[in-house]
């Protein structure tokens, strides 16, 4: 994880742009040759420059904080060892699943697959649905090994408060329905609930 400046040219001598420039396009180049993940870290990350542009444009995150920039190159090292690690078969085949006739490919890319989709995915598949819900949605990207904070599915008011109450502190209740993609935009989302009272309020509000 490199550090970069793109202020040199600013603070010190203009023509240092064009080097800052060079070398943004070196990492761009070096990128897309060894296909692999670069993080940089700037503390001029939210400057305005060719150089950072460039790395931008090319797919290259520029993080200002570097607790933040430590804690994404972290996340791509576990997924990596993951990736290694894995017995999953290589590509997936190109089969057709339900009435919408979309291929396995359209949901997974070429690559390392962790197997058969989920049968929640492809019943979202077979429903011709263009959205997962969130727990169809965290049960694919967890076959890749993303880490998830813990969520549990309730269908009643009972379940939902034993399970708020198991987590021992705030919760977010959420709406799980496949005709609504955006939570927020009708007040489907509860945050920072506690309590049966509360939750069984939330629940069915």
């Amino acid at each position: 994880m490199p550090a970069f400046s793109v202020r040199y040219s600013l603070r010190f001598a203009a023509e240092l742009a064009d080097v800052e420039a060079a070398a943004a396009g070196g990492m761009a180049e070096l990128v897309t040759q060894s296909e692999k993940a670069l993080v940089v870290h700037s503390l001029y990350a939210r400057s305005e420059s060719a150089a950072l542009s460039a790395l931008r444009e090319s797919g290259i995150p520029v993080i200002e904080s570097l607790d933040v920039a430590v804690r994404c190159v972290t996340a791509l090292v576990d997924r990596g060892t993951w990736l290694a690690e894995s017995s999953s078969p290589e590509g997936v085949a190109d089969q057709q699943i339900g009435a919408g006739q979309r291929s396995v490919e359209s949901v997974i890319p070429q690559g390392k697959s962790p197997g058969p989709l989920p049968s929640s995915i492809a019943t979202a598949l077979t429903e011709d649905r263009n959205t997962l819900t969130e727990p169809e949605a965290r049960e694919l990207v967890a076959r890749f090994g993303v880490p998830l904070v813990e969520a549990e599915l309730c269908s009643s008011e009972e379940s939902a408060v034993v399970a708020v109450e198991r987590l021992r502190g705030p919760a977010a209740v959420k709406l799980v329905a496949t005709d609504v993609a955006h939570k927020t935009e009708v007040g489907g989302v509860a945050l920072n609930v506690m309590g049966a009272e509360e939750t069984t309020r939330r629940f069915g509000a």
